[in-house]
């Protein structure tokens, strides 16, 4: 049924794009539709490029692209064409976030230096997310992952101060798990 409707749907988008061609978010709508719904994954990068020669400074294309190529990655198996893919992906995200400052575009960047086993890319992605967010519920979050990565980093005494963070942040219903995430940290050597 999902992929009656996507190809329904594709149709739609290529008349459309006939009527409004230099539409950026129409074409990358369209990228949408055939990565995550039609799962042809060599048209969406067609169209999620043809997106970016309309308007290069667009930052969900750009976040778009980041998608495409993380996707790609994760399913490759040749450790250097898998780095490659992984780099395109960093280079999408980062120029999303240039152009703005989507905490969503963050975190996505942070999922692929945590896939990567690169905790100080993460970390620092984090700490950037960290400047940008005014959100709560976001800083405890924030606060929570940078307290596990940086433990994992060996760096206790920062891991510490950002569990403490999270907990002064959080709502009270996280409170109990990041105490218990405070007492691990103190306890580790």
């Amino acid at each position: 049924e999902r992929q009656k409707r996507g190809l329904i749907s594709d149709d739609y988008y290529s008349r459309v794009l006939v009527l409004s061609p230099h539409n950026a978010r129409l074409w990358s709508e369209w990228g949408v539709l055939y990565l995550d719904v039609l799962k042809q994954p060599d048209r969406a990068l067609e169209v999620l490029n043809k997106s970016l020669e309309i308007d290069s400074e667009y930052d969900w294309t750009n976040a778009l692209l980041g998608n495409y190529y993380q996707q790609v990655a994760r399913q490759t198996e040749d450790p250097e064409t898998k780095a490659e893919y992984f780099q395109q992906a960093i280079s999408h995200y980062r120029k999303a976030i240039e152009l703005s400052k989507n905490l969503n575009y963050y975190y996505a960047l942070a999922s692929i230096y945590q896939v990567m086993n690169d905790y100080e890319g993460l970390v620092s992605v984090l700490e950037e997310a960290l400047t940008h967010t005014k959100s709560s519920n976001d800083i405890w979050k924030i606060e929570e992952n940078l307290a596990v990565f940086t433990s994992q980093l060996g760096r206790n005494a920062e891991a510490l101060q950002h569990a403490q963070n999270a907990y002064n942040a959080a709502p009270e219903s996280e409170k109990d798990r990041l105490a218990q995430l405070i007492q691990q940290i103190e306890a580790a050597p």
